[in-house]
C-alpha cells in the first residue's frame, strides 16, 4: 500500500473515532447531535478504537516512508557504484520509447562499449525469452562469413543468483546488440539487477559484491572473484528462411576466464537457457538434445 492511501485511511480512521467519541458525549448530555441507537458505552469504544487504528496507520506511513527513502539511497549507490552499465531503474518511460515488440519479456537495457573505440557505444535491450515477438531484434548480427548465408547470431547469458532463497535461482538474457555489447557486460548487469538487494544489509559484502561486478563488465578477470563460476555465455545462430536456431555453444569471454564449472552446473543453465526459447525455433537436434549438439553446449566437455 502507498504511503498517501496510509494517510487517508489515517486520517478517515480518526475523525471516525472523534464522531463516535463526541456521539458518546451526545446521549449523556442529551445533544442532538450523534447517532441515536448506539449506546454511549459501544459509541466510547469505537472511538478509541478507531483513533488506535489510526495511530497504527498513522507511524506505519511513516515508517513506509523510511523505507522507501532508505530504498531510494540504496539505488543510488548501486547506480554510482555501476555508472554506466547499472540496470535500468525507469523502466517504464524507456518501454515506452525503445520497446516495441515484447514488453512482455523485456528484463532491462545496458550499454555496450566497443573494445577498438571507447567512444563507439551501444544500447543492448534485454530479454529472458526468446518468443515470437522478439526473435528478429535478438538475431540482427549477420554471420555470412562464418556461418553462410542467411544466418543471424546473438548472444545470450546465463547467471546463478547468489540467494539460494529466490525461487528462480537461474536467470536467462539474450541480447539484441552483438558487436559493442559483449556476455560480460550482461552478466555483470544481470548480476547487479538480481544480487544487488541480496547483500543491500550488509554493506561491506554490497560494496564488495559491487566491485566485482564492475570488474566483471570491465573484463578484469583477477577482481571478478567468484562471480565468474556463476554465469555462462552462450552463442546463438539462427537460420531465417528455415525459422529455426541451428546452433548453440557455450563461447565467450566467460568461457575463456573461467575455471570449468562442474557438469551438474553446466547442466542446470543449459536446461534453464532452452527452456527460455519457444521450442518451435529449435531445431529437431538442440530439441532432442542429440550428442552432437550437446557437446557444443558444454564447455567442460569440449576442454575435457
Amino acid at each position: 500500500m502507498e504511503k498517501k492511501h496510509l494517510r487517508f485511511l489515517s486520517l478517515a480512521f480518526f475523525l471516525f473515532g472523534i464522531f463516535f467519541l463526541l456521539n458518546s458525549k451526545t446521549d449523556i448530555t442529551g445533544a442532538a447531535v450523534g447517532v441515536s441507537n448506539i449506546s454511549s458505552g459501544l459509541s466510547s469504544i469505537l472511538g478509541i478504537v478507531f483513533i488506535f487504528i489510526s495511530a497504527i496507520l498513522f507511524v506505519a506511513g511513516k515508517t513506509l516512508e523510511k523505507l522507501v527513502k532508505e530504498e531510494d539511497v540504496r539505488k543510488e549507490y548501486v547506480r554510482e557504484e555501476c555508472k554506466g552499465f547499472c540496470p535500468l531503474f525507469d523502466k517504464k518511460k524507456y518501454v515506452k520509447k525503445y520497446v516495441i515488440g515484447d514488453k512482455e519479456h523485456f528484463l532491462g537495457h545496458i550499454t555496450g562499449t566497443n573494445p577498438s573505440d571507447e567512444n563507439k557505444k551501444s544500447r543492448c535491450n534485454l530479454y529472458d525469452t526468446i518468443t515470437e515477438n522478439n526473435i528478429e531484434e535478438i538475431f540482427q548480427t549477420p554471420l555470412d562469413r562464418k556461418y553462410g548465408k542467411n544466418i543471424k547470431g546473438a548472444k545470450a547469458i546465463v547467471y546463478i543468483a547468489y540467494d539460494k532463497n529466490d525461487d528462480k535461482n537461474i536467470y536467462v538474457v539474450f541480447l539484441t546488440e552483438a558487436t559493442d555489447t559483449h556476455h560480460r557486460h550482461a552478466a555483470a548487469a544481470v548480476a547487479v539487477m538480481k544480487d544487488a538487494e541480496f547483500f543491500v544489509n550488509n554493506p561491506p559484502e554490497l560494496t564488495k559484491f559491487l566491485k566485482k561486478a564492475k570488474a566483471l563488465y570491465d573484463g578484469d578477470d583477477k577482481k571478478c572473484g567468484d562471480l565468474l563460476t556463476k554465469c555462462a555465455g552462450f552463442e546463438l545462430q539462427y537460420d531465417t528462411v528455415k525459422g529455426k536456431i541451428v546452433g548453440i555453444q557455450q563461447d565467450s569471454w566467460l568461457t575463456k576466464h573461467q575455471k570449468a564449472l562442474s557438469e551438474d552446473v553446466e547442466e542446470s543453465m543449459i536446461l534453464a537457457l532452452l527452456s527460455n526459447i519457444d521450442e518451435k525455433y529449435l531445431i529437431g537436434g538442440i530439441k532432442n538434445l542429440d550428442v552432437e549438439y550437446l557437446n557444443k553446449l558444454y564447455s567442460g566437455r569440449r576442454r575435457v
